[in-house]
């Protein structure tokens, strides 16, 4: 049972949301805090309807009968005799665990989305004050607290309270530890809670916004590295791609300078020819007159 909030949680307390409420043993430690908003989700209408009847004038204190999940397929739910053990998933091997089990009704139920539930209820908006999860759907915390996640509102809660076994008692569920590596890896801090049954252990995850915002900067700044190491693979290619380039018109003008040099060769050559053949005319021509005038040298 949980008897108090965490001790370092930040007062006030704007928040609570207790999916699988049951009866909620724990709503007079929700009260006593002043929790601002308490949201109280609960699939058995039975419970339900009396944990309703019996907040009626508390005005802070809303009841919602509602199986939940992410998983929204209407299906049968497996309420058991042990209230806190009835679940969405057909149970495995609870009855290794608690020989008296037995289930009362598996009535086709709709669930609904956690995230619908929160938005119909109340916004998750910035305000101030904590805000609390506790999560009683044993077989269903990690469906939940991931779709939460999908939807960026599980870092909208300060504290988290999570039981499941650790190992699988019901189909297809996920155990504990593979529950706290989602939280671990979003940023929470987890502890058991005291005094707990080992089969079935409360667990408090604690958001560390400081670390949070660590690794908020440190996505940043890798975000930014990977930014610029691309600009600069950008640039470098661009650098290969004009080097390649001033290497092709290197080679081009090399070619024009032979081709140039070439024809500045056959120019002297020509203007070599030009000469000889301007000696050959004046010789030409002396000859000539000698011969005209007798041929006296």
């Amino acid at each position: 049972m949980l008897k108090t909030l965490p001790s370092d949680l930040p007062r006030p307390v704007s928040l609570i949301v207790h999916i699988g409420a049951g009866e909620c043993s724990e709503l007079p430690a929700y009260l006593e805090v002043g929790a601002a908003q308490i949201l109280l989700a609960e699939a058995a209408a039975e419970a339900a309807a009396r944990l309703r009847a019996g907040n009626s004038r508390q005005a802070s204190v809303k009841v919602v009968q509602a199986a939940v999940s992410a998983d929204t397929r209407p299906r049968p739910f497996h309420l058991a005799n042990f209230p806190d053990l009835s679940s969405l998933r057909p149970p495995t091997r609870l009855s290794e665990l608690f020989p008296g089990l037995r289930l009362v009704s598996k009535e086709t139920v709709t669930p609904v989305d956690p995230v619908a539930l929160l938005r119909d209820s109340w916004t998750m908006e910035k305000s101030d004050g904590s805000r609390v999860l506790v999560l009683d759907a044993p077989g269903e915390s990690l469906s939940i607290l991931r779709r939460l996640q999908e939807a960026d509102l599980l870092t909208g809660f300060d504290a988290i309270r999570f039981r499941e076994s650790p190992e699988p008692l019901y189909k297809d569920a996920a155990p504990a530890a593979a529950i706290a590596e989602v939280l671990q890896d979003a940023g929470f801090n987890l502890r058991p809670d005291i005094d707990e049954d080992p089969a079935f252990p409360r667990v408090w995850a604690r958001l560390d916004r400081a670390a949070l915002k660590r690794k908020s900067q440190i996505a940043a700044l890798t975000d930014e590295r990977d930014t610029l190491r691309k600009e600069v693979e950008t640039q470098a290619a661009e650098l290969a791609r004009l080097q390649k380039e001033v290497g092709a018109q290197t080679t081009e003008l090399t070619g024009l300078r032979k081709e140039l040099d070439t024809l500045r060769e056959a120019n002297d050559r020509l203007h070599r020819g030009q000469e000889e053949l301007l000696k050959a005319e004046g010789q030409i021509r002396l000859l000539r007159d000698l011969f005209l005038r007798g041929g006296d040298l």
